[in-house]
């Protein structure tokens, strides 16, 4: 039986995206604990990973802190973490811990590291200065963190599979590409669409980087244009993240017509269920899961040609893909579909049948254990 640890940022994110990938490692017969922070978002996270049977262990992660102090305090708690927990292998996920565990990992001995970033992050995909100062300094930190890795590295597309490898020194065919956190086919059923107004849903964070400023000048040409289509969010602003939209803009669009906005919920299959549509107009994304779930709940996909985006579309077969920042080319493709009940269901089933065939919770898990057991075969070998 081997310990195996999770680092990751917030609880919530975990129990969100990879709990069901630690409950399949526990039943692969792996120890699994998860290191973490706690409660950002209350206590329901923490307890439903506790429920499943995954241990859980603090860590005080500041995702957008730029104070080393506080980075060389978590630095040494994550350090103590791996002494104590003496993991056989680490599952470090997304900037921070990939940066700061592979630091903890090296100083206390873990040999079996698997690195996977879900996504570049926001110092990556904005324009905005303070981004284009981060941006080389991230690089550079994750550079060194990943120097000499030839094993163990992953990610969720192709474009971020090539960078990453640039800046670890690797070959790009060594990085493990796995397309999402996989979608349980039988909570994301595949429902008929409902009857009345044609609803185009955006579910997630409410972030600048995921085009929501351009989804709500795209609902306001279609508003122009008498379009009967109803625009939804579903979500929450994410305080942790710069990009965070203030609410008193989401309430201007609310106060305008141009969208509905509606809570975060965990029932996201009803969310797709009274939706037409699914739109994700992101900047960049490690992969689209929203996509995915709602294409397995069949339903047609409008998203942006980015890394993340195309990956999680087939363009012109399960959705239409569109430029980035382009309100007009997204109103148009949103206007199309919503015209189009035949052109519409086409997508919806191609939708789901993509999601049996990739994108499925068991294919996923069965990818990344498979990882696993490579990469400890692999240090159980020795050089």
């Amino acid at each position: 039986m081997a310990q195996l640890v999770y680092l990751i940022s917030e609880d919530w994110y975990f129990r969100r995206h990879f709990l069901a990938l630690a409950v399949a490692a526990k039943e692969a017969g792996h120890n699994v604990t998860v290191c973490c922070r706690l409660g950002e978002h209350g206590a329901t996270a923490v307890s439903q990973i506790q429920d499943a049977g995954i241990a859980v262990r603090r860590i005080d992660f500041q995702r957008s802190s730029l104070n080393p102090w506080i980075d060389c305090n978590t630095r040494r708690q994550i350090v103590r973490a791996y002494s104590e927990l003496a993991p056989d292998i680490v599952h470090q996920i997304a900037l921070k811990p990939i940066i700061h565990g592979q630091y903890a990992a090296r100083r206390t001995g873990v040999k079996a590291r698997v690195n996977f970033l879900p996504g570049f992050g926001h110092a990556f995909t904005s324009r905005a200065v303070k981004a284009q100062i981060l941006k080389p300094l991230i690089s550079v930190a994750l550079a060194h963190a990943l120097s000499g890795e030839t094993i163990g590295l992953a990610v969720m597309n192709v474009d971020d599979r090539n960078r990453l490898a640039a800046l670890a020194g690797s070959d790009p065919n060594a990085v493990t590409v796995v397309p999402g956190t996989g979608v349980d086919l039988s909570r994301f059923a595949a429902s008929p669409e409902n009857e009345g107004p044609i609803v185009a849903t955006f579910l997630g964070r409410f972030l600048q980087d995921k085009g929501l400023e351009e989804l709500a000048e795209a609902a306001r040409i279609l508003h122009q244009r008498n379009c009967p289509i109803i625009v939804r969010l579903v979500g929450a602003p994410d305080p942790g993240n710069p990009a965070s939209l203030p609410e008193s803009l989401l309430t201007t669009w609310q106060s305008e017509g141009l969208v509905e906005v509606e809570p975060w919920t965990d029932n996201v299959p009803d969310v797709w269920r009274d939706s037409h549509i699914a739109i994700l107009p992101s900047h960049r994304e490690g992969f689209g899961m929203s996509l995915a779930e709602a294409a397995a709940c069949k339903r047609p996909l409008v998203a942006t040609d980015v890394p993340g985006c195309r990956d999680a579309v087939l363009n012109g077969k399960t959705g239409l893909l569109v430029p980035p920042r382009d309100p007009e080319a997204l109103a148009n493709a949103i206007g199309a579909l919503a015209r189009d009940k035949v052109r519409r269901h086409a997508m919806a089933v191609a939708a789901r049948q993509d999601a049996e065939t990739r994108l499925s919770l068991e294919r996923i898990n069965e990818l990344v254990l498979k990882l696993y057991d490579n990469l400890l075969n692999t240090v159980a070998e020795g050089p």
